[in-house]
């Protein structure tokens, strides 16, 4: 029995409903990575049941984790009504810990949408709550956005400033907060170009990351797989893409997969193998175009074109002009609603290089 499918029966179990809702909010959040649909309507039902007993705290951890759940599952549609609920709650009960969290997903939210100011102040209004409340852990969620705030804008000393700040926090423990830390500042020295530092710290993570943390570790083997790729550690780095590609099944909300098979073709292809590489792209191809995220789209696409690049040094492009037209046609499509309509275009740049290239065979 699974660790997850092990929650399920206890649930199913327990009489207690104190126990229960407690239960259902563990299972939540253990699966908020893996199948958010799972994590969104058990925290719904844990809402709903600490509702009817009207246990206020576990009402506002219910109402916590329904937000972190659409989080996971990118889903921000319902997000603000859910935010502005546990803020109300959170007032009335007079829980700072509640309005702190409510001003996370507040930040979050805006920042999700560009509006950095906004969210600037949401976070720092965060802050103000879990210091009237001397909450640790909330403090720490904070210093960490603030370090990933200026790690996105490329101030990496001030991001692993922050970072620090919240690590010293929890100066004698190993929990899944100092982990992410652990894991932030591993990425802080890979973009300082540390690669070999950044390496050893993946690498000491992945050895005492529990297996069943799918999503984590996946994220592990992607960073690990690029470092060995920049250190010329080429087979490494394909074991370390392998092994997120053989996770799929356990990580089918993040697509992640997506993320290292198209790194693994690129190394294929720059070895001198794009008939390997392209039995790789065609296997994560269906999974692409059933999405709307952009990022995927250009991950793949970028990979083929690179693909046919490759093959047009040798044969031509004669046979693959239908698919370059499909390709065409998608990322077309998919501009229509592109946040960042500019990358798109320059896919559809060397589509349109390639195609011309076809019509003029030497």
């Amino acid at each position: 029995m699974d660790r997850n499918q092990d929650i399920v029966s206890k649930i199913e179990e327990t009489k207690n409903q104190v126990e229960k809702i407690k239960l259902q909010i563990q299972l939540a959040h253990q699966t908020r990575f893996t199948d958010p649909e799972l994590s969104l309507n058990t925290a719904k039902e844990a809402w709903h049941l600490a509702k009817t007993i009207a246990d206020t705290d576990l009402e506002l951890e219910g109402l916590i984790t329904i937000c972190s759940s659409f989080l996971n599952s990118e889903s921000y549609q319902e997000l603000d009504k859910w935010i502005n609920l546990l803020e109300n709650r959170g007032n009335e009960m007079n829980r700072k810990y509640a309005l702190g969290r409510a001003n996370l997903f507040h930040y979050v939210f805006a920042n999700h949408y560009g509006k950095t100011k906004e969210a600037g102040k949401f976070l720092h209004q965060a802050l103000e709550y879990f210091e009237d409340d001397n909450n640790t852990r909330g403090k720490t969620t904070c210093y960490i956005s603030m370090g990933n705030i200026e790690f996105n804008q490329g101030d990496y000393d001030k991001a692993n400033e922050y970072y620090q700040s919240a690590l010293n926090l929890y100066p004698e423990e190993n929990n899944e907060i100092v982990f992410t830390l652990k894991q932030n500042i591993a990425s802080v020295l890979m973009m300082k170009k540390e690669y070999h530092k950044a390496w050893t710290a993946f690498q000491d993570l992945l050895d005492i990351i529990p297996e069943y943390e799918y999503g984590t570790r996946s994220l592990l083997l992607i960073n690990l797989g690029y470092l060995s790729t920049i250190l010329g550690e080429i087979p490494a780095a394909i074991q370390y893409y392998d092994e997120v590609m053989e996770l799929k099944q356990h990580t089918t909300g993040e697509k992640i997969h997506v993320k290292a098979s198209c790194a693994k073709a690129d190394i294929l292809i720059n070895m001198g193998k794009p008939e390997e590489a392209c039995q790789v792209l065609k296997a994560i191809k269906a999974d692409v175009d059933n999405t709307q995220n952009q990022f995927l789209i250009e991950k793949l696409y970028r990979s083929y074109l690179k693909y046919y690049q490759a093959k047009n040094v040798n044969s031509g492009l004669l046979r693959f002009q239908v698919e370059l037209l499909e390709m065409r046609n998608k990322i077309n499509e998919t501009m229509q609603t592109s946040s960042k309509p500019e990358e798109l275009q320059n896919i559809i740049s060397g589509i349109d290089e390639l195609l011309l290239i076809d019509k003029n065979p030497r």
